[in-house]
C-alpha cells in the first residue's frame, strides 16, 4: 500500500510539475497548498490502512471463536442427539409402522377398485359390442326394406300404367263389343223383317 501512495504521491507531483530535481526549488502559494492537501490524504490513507489491519486482525480472531463455538455447539448436538436418538427412533418406527399398514390397505383398495372398473368396462365393452351388431343388423334389414319399398313402389307405378292402359283397351273393346252387337242386332232385325 505504501508504494501506491508513492506512486500517486509521484503522479500528482508531476502533475503540479513538482519533479524530484525541482522539489527545493521555491513554490507558488497554491502548488503548496496542493502539496499540503496530499501530504494530508497521504497521512489518512496511512491511518485507514492502520485500522483495516487492526480491523482484519480483530475479525480473525472473531472468526476463530467463532469456529470454537461452532464446535463446541456441534459437540452439544451430537451428544443430545444421541440420547434423543433412540426415542425418535421409536417413534419413526411407529410412525412408518403406521404409514405401512395404511398404504398396504389403500392398495388392497385400489386393486379391488381397479378390478370392480375392469370388470364394468369389460360389460360395457360387450354391451356396445352387442348394440353395434344390433345396430348393422338393423340397418341391414332397413337397406333391404328400402330397396323391397322402391321395387313397389316401381312395381306399383308399372301397374298402374298396364293398369290405366289395360282399361283403355277394355273400354275400346267395350266400345267395339257395343258397336258389333248393335251391327248385328241390326243386321238380325233386317234379316227378320226382310225376310
Amino acid at each position: 500500500p505504501l508504494c501506491l501512495l508513492d506512486e500517486e504521491t509521484t503522479k500528482i507531483r508531476s502533475l503540479l510539475g513538482l519533479t524530484p530535481d525541482r522539489r527545493d526549488r521555491p513554490q507558488s502559494p497554491r502548488i503548496l497548498q496542493e502539496i499540503d492537501s496530499a501530504n494530508v490524504f497521504e497521512s489518512q490513507l496511512i491511518a485507514y490502512e492502520a485500522k483495516i489491519d487492526k480491523l482484519a486482525g480483530s475479525i480473525a480472531e472473531d472468526e476463530a471463536t467463532v469456529d470454537l463455538l461452532n464446535c463446541e455447539y456441534t459437540e452439544m448436538i451430537q451428544v443430545n442427539n444421541q440420547h434423543k436418538s433412540s426415542a425418535i427412533v421409536c417413534e419413526h418406527k411407529a410412525i412408518i409402522k403406521e404409514y405401512t399398514s395404511k398404504a398396504e390397505t389403500s392398495e388392497m383398495d385400489h386393486e379391488r377398485e381397479k378390478n370392480h372398473l375392469k370388470e364394468q368396462y369389460e360389460l360395457t365393452a360387450d354391451d356396445l359390442r352387442k348394440a353395434e351388431k344390433a345396430l348393422k343388423d338393423t340397418t341391414e334389414k332397413y337397406e333391404r326394406a328400402r330397396e323391397a319399398a322402391e321395387v313397389f313402389e316401381v312395381n306399383e307405378e308399372v301397374l298402374k300404367t298396364a293398369l290405366a292402359e289395360f282399361n283403355e283397351q277394355l273400354e275400346l273393346q267395350t266400345q267395339k263389343t257395343k258397336l258389333l252387337k248393335e251391327a248385328y242386332e241390326e243386321k238380325i232385325e233386317n234379316f227378320f223383317f226382310l225376310g
